[in-house]
């Protein structure tokens, strides 16, 4: 198993973009479970075989006090129905997903896109707070964003605003601290959920939602 340790300038507390791949640009061509390949419409692109961890410290990349209102965006294409997780950020222990992104196969040519969200001051296993049952997508380019605004989370996939779940979210901001992690496609030793995908260079996680979701429906 390969374990890839970035440092990052200290975040501050401020709402911005961020782009959660940035750990993995400095890496390509370094580990051979990554590498570079052309994406939809010939965007450069990066692979992630299963079995690397690519993990950073979350504090030095993204606020203690995670942001209340948000949405994900990214361009992937899964290598197998296996799945995994997009993203996960854990807490200090490795055993409960406090927020990530979990691609699972359902059978009959469908994949459910489950949103997890977790005080793991609170509680003991990670909780989904949202779930997506979309057509598979393995081996294509699938474009999605998921808007979290309040008690409402929003799928939006393939150019269509694809469904809304209303949620009860406890709490509104997640509390991170100065230990947990930020894996990218997988969630960690302990909880696993690799994920054998290709990424066009970006997931981002966008905080001025009615700006930016503008955005993202037109370039998707």
């Amino acid at each position: 198993m390969t374990i890839a340790q970035l440092d990052f300038p200290k975040s501050n507390n401020s709402e911005s973009d961020v782009d959660l791949l940035v750990p993995l640009k400095g890496l390509i061509n370094e580990r051979a479970e990554l590498y570079k390949t052309k994406g939809l419409d010939g965007f450069p692109a990066v692979g992630i075989k299963r079995g690397v961890e690519i993990v950073v410290p979350y504090r030095q990349y993204l606020p203690k006090k995670f942001f209340r209102n948000f949405a994900f965006t990214a361009v992937i294409q899964p290598n197998d129905r296996q799945g995994g997780y997009l993203f996960a950020i854990v807490n200090p222990l490795d055993t409960i997903v406090d927020l990530g992104i979990l691609l699972e196969s359902a059978g009959g040519n469908q994949m459910n896109i489950s949103l997890l969200y977790t005080d793991s001051n609170k509680e003991t296993e990670s909780k989904a707070l949202a779930s997506f049952l979309v057509p598979e997508f393995v081996n294509q380019w699938a474009k999605f964003a998921l808007e979290i605004q309040d008690d409402n989370v929003v799928l939006y996939f393939r150019c269509t605003r694809f469904a809304t779940r209303q949620v009860k979210r406890k709490p509104f901001q997640l509390v991170m601290d100065d230990a947990h992690k930020l894996y990218i496609a997988s969630a960690g030793p302990i909880l696993k959920g690799g994920f054998e995908v290709i990424f066009i260079f970006y997931i981002n996680i966008y905080t001025y939602i009615f700006i930016t979701l503008k955005t993202i429906l037109l370039y998707i």
